[in-house]
């Protein structure tokens, strides 16, 4: 009798279990940034519009999966601030000033329901980040601030701050914030 109840609870337990699929679409993946200016500490934001991914489409059987199979090479020419000129000083003055500046690779490692973790190659150094998660039905989204003395990039921040000094009333600031959302669906069977 046992025998038989312990068949029935594994025939019913594998009969009702799901089989899920996690898809992240490259297309909706955003990278968000903000950047700082002025003793007041005022922020600009932008993105890029071409974050270099490798794939259409991003799939794991677990959404820890999905995110680390995610690759990027981002072309930061094509930043995007709502303003062509201000892209067009970002990308000379900052941008075009960094060893290897017009790429920046990497790829997300780790997930879980607190952090995801990158490992990123700007000015040919490669450093893993640590972006504090946040994680709906739909959507994980990450923040973190990432130190521009980290990459040794404090020339490349005193060359805008020159280009833009008057702009920028003598202070651009060498934090920026960085914020990455990854829209995802689960597909059970």
């Amino acid at each position: 009798m046992k025998n038989l109840i312990a068949l029935t609870l594994l025939l019913s337990s594998s009969v009702f279990a799901k089989d899920c699929t996690y898809s992240i679409a490259a297309d909706a993946i955003e990278l968000k940034w903000t950047a700082f200016k002025t003793p007041k500490k005022v922020g600009v934001g932008g993105t890029f519009a071409e974050l270099g991914l490798k794939k259409e489409k991003y799939i794991g059987a677990s959404l820890a999966e999905a995110i680390a199979s995610i690759e990027f090479d981002i072309d930061t020419s094509s930043v995007r601030t709502k303003n062509t000129g201000r892209d067009a000083t970002i990308v000379k003055w900052f941008f075009q000033k960094i060893d290897g500046g017009m790429s920046f690779k990497g790829s997300l490692k780790d997930y879980s329901d607190k952090a995801v973790s990158a490992k990123i190659t700007i000015n040919k150094m490669t450093k893993d980040i640590v972006m504090v998660a946040k994680t709906s039905e739909k959507m994980v989204s990450g923040t973190t601030t990432m130190k521009l003395g980290d990459f040794k990039l404090l020339d490349a921040l005193a060359s805008i701050n020159k280009a833009c000094y008057d702009l920028h009333e003598g202070k651009t600031w060498d934090d920026v914030d960085l914020g990455l959302n990854l829209p995802y669906t689960k597909t059970c069977k």
